[in-house]
Parts: C-alpha cells; structure tokens; sequence
C-alpha cells in the first residue's frame, strides 16, 4: 500500500478514520489536559520547570547573541557549558513559535496533544506500509503512541516524547531502499537528524534500529552487490549528517568533559527495568491495580508512578503471535530482533524483579555497559523507548492476523476490533493528567522590574530545588548562582565551592562563628557584590536562619524572604558578637 501524499483527498480517505481516532484517543488518554490548555496549569513532572527554562533560553539566545551550547545566565559569574544538556531544540522551537499567540504554558500543553497524536500516527504509517491493513496499523501506532511509559514522560521529557521522527525516518530510507527513490533517503536523513534536534537519547535507539535494517537490507536481500543500495544509503547518510554535525560535534569534542558526564551518569545497577513490570499495569492504572494487590506492590518500588514499561497482553499476545507466522516471517524476525535487543538493554546488568535487584544474575548487557562508553551513559530503562516501535509492528502483524481468520464475518470483525481497543486502552491507562499551577512570587517580578544588572542567589541549593529556580529565572530574569543541566560539566560548581559563603551555603552547614574569622566572611560577601550579585532569596527560611540573624529583610512573603547582599555584608551575624 503506497504512502501517497500528493493525492491529497486519496490520503485523507484512506486514513481520515484513523486520524480521527487517534485525535479521539489522545484526548482520552490525556483527559483532561485538552479543557485546561490556559492559565498556569502545567504537568506534574519533575522537568517541566526546565524545560520552560529551555524555551526562555532560547529566546534570550536568539536576542542577545550568546553562544549556541554556553549560557551566562545560569552559574554566574562563569556561565555554564550546556553542551550536555537535553534541550529538545525541536520541540522548544516550536513552543516559541506558539508563544506569541497563545503563551508558552498553552504552546507546551499543545505539544503534549501533538507529540502523542503524531508519534501515532507515525508509527501507523510504518505499520501500514509494512502490513497493509490499516486495522492492524492502527494498533501498532496505538501501542507505540499509548503505552504507559510514553504516556508518562509526557508530564516532564519533551526531549523523550516526540517520538514521530522515528518512525518517519525508517519509513523514508525503507521505501528509498526497496524503490531505489533517492529523494525518500535524503528526506529519511534530514528525519534522522530532526530526531537528534529532538532529542540524544532517541537519536541512539533510531540509529541503533536502522543500523540493523540496514544491515539486513545489504545482508540478507543481497543488497550490497547493488550501486544503487549503496546509493540510497549514501544519500542518507549524507542528509543526515548535514544536521548531525552541529548537534553531534560539540559534544565529542571534549572528550575529557563527555567522560565525566557519562560516568557521572552512570546508574545502570539502579535503573534498570523491573521484569516484573513488564507484565502488571503500572500503579497510577486506577482501574486495574486496585485489582492486582500484592503483584502492584511488588512493582511499586522499582519504577515512576508513571513512567511504567508495562507491554500490556494486547501488544504481548498479538506479538507472539505473529511469530508463528509464515506470511512475511523475514520481516516479522528481523523486527522482533530489534525488540529483542532493546529489551536486553533495558533489563540493565543484573536481573531487578519485584523491585528487588539481584546482583548475582548477570545478565547480557552487562558486558555492553560495562565496557561500551556510550552505552553507559543511557539509563537501562530508557532502552524501553526503543522497544516500542519494533512492539507495535510486531503487535500490528499479530493483529493482522487475527483480523484475517475472521475476514469473512464483519460481525465478528467489528465486535474484535473494539474489543481489542478497549482491553488496550484500560490496560495502558495511567489516570487523569495532572497538572498544577505555577505561581512564583510576586516579589520576582519587582526583581524584574529593577533598574541595572545583577544576579541573585537562591537558597537552597541542589539538584531538585535548581530546577524550579530555572522556571523562576524565567519570570525574573537574572542570573542565578547555580543552575540546572541534567548533565554537568566538571568545573559547575568552582566557583561556587571557592568563594567561603557559597561553599557553606552549599553544603547547607550552620553558621558557627568560632569556626570563621568575620573578615573572612566579609571577604566572600564582598567578591560576590564585585561579581554582580545584588539579592539572596531564601526559599526554605529556617534552614539558613543562623546566617540572616539580625540582616533586614529586603522583602518577604509567605514564600520567600529576600535579603540584600549589602545589608548581609553590614549585620553579619558574627560580626555582632
């Protein structure tokens, strides 16, 4: 069945029931975001604080000239290289592009809807041109778009989420290799750079899926005695290497700065997938879970209340038994290799079952993360992602099957497909999506609002309580002391742990002044004024009160209390003693 974009009304009658239907289901299964896309609502996810600060970032680049992979504002006064850090430049240029119109927490709720319906309907066309039964492809864009860890990383990873690059990509360079069409391989290579734009982690397991269809396409249908395989990959190759160079090469060009990222990341032995997961909905599933008692408890220690690798029977059963058949059995096994191998992956080292870990079961991707650089730096569980496509054309086959035993009996016919659809559906339901509002003080905006250039610090420091300064920095607009990227350079924190102040503040000691000469202390806080810093805001009063005892506040509310750096210099605590 061909993919035919130009006959516009022919594509639209084709698939006009499928659009529709995953249009349908992704507001659904997202309900009841689609009824609250104003306001300041916003998902409850860990990384949406930083990924509004991405779309500000962006912005702030594009105005002022600053360095494509270094900020200024975050860690001032050094700035902070973000070479590493998991920007879905894609997705926030998109959300930038909406701002104007709509605002930036409507334009990131849009993406949301977008990244579901599209990574859906992706997957579909790949599944339809490789089944030929739209039926069958519609469930395999459903689980690919619909499974619970999709779903679940929606509330925080954009850069996880736009998953319909992938699929796109595959389908271009599959068409391109079969058809020799040498204009679907350039598309397929600037699809594959798109999905590094998107995000580093998806660029992997897409590049880690082509390699092995590319290998079987030269392999086993012989298609390196060909010039024109070689022609098709080639183009490819070349396409996507025009958009890879910019995002790829920044990052391996220190090596010594890309090794300490990745060891710095390394938690293969605690996040890796439970196996039992796998096979019991995930806790957040308000209509099974209730249900399964004990095996839901078992799961609950070991993976995000959302974020769950459960497969679901549906997908499971339909999977399986497309192995047994014989219509396009190549096809079948050489995707159910792909899956094989991400599921091996993500398994990590050692075996984690009913969240507990069993360090003494080796299991065999320990030799890969264990010696494979690049492989150590991915979460185990991450690998899940790459398994979805390969399970949903597998699942699209099974169906296909399944729809062809009772071809002849549209009763039968209909009454499956719906069955089908709603076990799905309540297998990979993980409840309504929530959202919460984000309301900072109105005391930044007076910080905004100011006069000159300075820098402010927040307390206290640390990884969490960074990312929501991140969404404050939006509102404020000045540079912060520390920061946030998920992947930090080596010296981050130099400067902070040189100046006497910041390194107590960092590391959350209480103030003893018999400990520290009082002009010590001035020396540290004069650095910081010389260095631009102006205010500290305290967002956690009781853990710093020792260092503030007797300093007027600047301003105050029910959330924070603002200190300048001049009063603290001139009521320090110990030099009143």
């Amino acid at each position: 069945m061909a993919i035919d974009f130009a006959n516009v009304r022919g594509w639209l009658r084709r698939d006009a029931a499928a659009i529709c239907a995953y249009l349908l289901a992704t507001l659904v299964m997202t309900y009841p975001l689609v009824a609250r896309l104003g306001g300041n609502l916003m998902p409850v996810g860990g990384d949406t604080s930083m990924k509004l600060w991405d779309v500000w970032w962006f912005e702030r680049m594009l105005a002022t000239g600053q360095p494509f992979y270094f900020t200024k504002d975050l860690f001032h006064p050094i700035g902070l290289d973000i070479s590493f850090h998991p920007i879905s430049w894609t997705t926030t240029a998109v959300i930038w592009l909406l701002e104007p119109l709509i605002g930036v927490f409507s334009a990131y709720k849009v993406m949301i809807l977008v990244a579901v319906f599209s990574s859906a309907y992706a997957a579909y066309l790949l599944a339809l041109w490789l089944t030929k039964n739209r039926v069958a492809a519609w469930f395999g864009g459903a689980i690919y778009s619909f499974s619970p860890y999709h779903l679940g990383d929606l509330r925080g990873h954009p850069d996880l989420t736009q998953l319909a690059f992938i699929p796109l990509a595959i389908l271009c360079l599959l068409i391109g290799l079969r058809e020799r069409r040498v204009w679907m391989a350039a598309l397929g290579g600037v699809l594959l750079g798109l999905v590094a734009w998107t995000g580093l982690y998806l660029f992997g397991f897409a590049a880690m899926t082509l390699a092995v269809l590319v290998a079987y396409e030269a392999w086993v249908e012989r298609g390196w005695r060909e010039k024109g395989f070689w022609q098709i990959v080639g183009v490819f190759a070349l396409a996507a290497s025009v958009l890879l160079a910019p995002r790829l090469l920044p990052i391996f060009d220190d090596r010594a700065s890309l090794s300490y990222v990745i060891e710095n990341k390394f938690t293969a032995y605690e996040s890796q997938a439970d196996l039992l997961s796998y096979f019991v909905p995930p806790p957040a599933n308000s209509l099974l879970t209730p249900r399964l008692g004990e095996l839901s408890r078992m799961i609950a220690g070991s993976i995000s209340v959302y974020s769950s690798p459960y497969l679901g029977w549906v997908a499971l059963l339909a999977s399986l038994s497309a192995l047994f058949l014989r219509k396009d059995r190549k096809t079948i096994w050489l995707w159910a290799l792909i899956a094989a191998v991400f599921l091996t992956l993500s398994l990590g080292p050692a075996l984690r079952f009913g969240s507990r870990v069993y360090a003494q079961v080796p299991l065999p991707a320990w030799l890969l993360i264990n010696t494979v650089e690049i492989f150590r730096s991915v979460r185990p569980i991450l690998f899940h992602i790459g398994m979805l496509l390969p399970l949903g054309v597998l699942a699209s086959f099974g169906v296909r099957s399944w729809l062809e035993r009772v071809q002849p009996k549209p009763t039968v016919r209909a009454g499956l497909v719906l069955a089908l659809a709603v076990v799905l559906f309540t297998e990979y339901w993980i409840g309504p999506f929530s959202v919460r509002p984000l309301e900072p003080s109105p005391i930044y905006e007076q910080i905004a609002n100011e006069e000159g250039e300075f820098a402010i610090i927040d307390l206290p420091m640390g990884y969490s309580p960074s990312k929501y300064y991140l969404y404050l920095q939006t509102v404020h607009g000045r540079p912060i002391v520390e920061g946030m990227s998920s992947r930090m350079p080596p010296n981050a924190f130099d400067y902070i742990d040189n100046n006497l102040l910041l390194g107590l503040w960092r590391a959350e000691e209480h103030l003893d002044c018999t400990d520290f000469k009082q002009a010590s202390m001035t020396e540290a806080i004069d650095v910081l004024r010389v260095d631009g810093f102006k205010y500290i805001v305290i967002h956690e009063p009781d853990v710093f009160a020792d260092y503030f005892e007797g300093v007027p506040v600047t301003a105050a509310d029910e959330t924070v209390k603002v200190y300048s750096l001049t009063d603290l210099r001139d009521y320090f605590p110990c030099g009143n003693r």
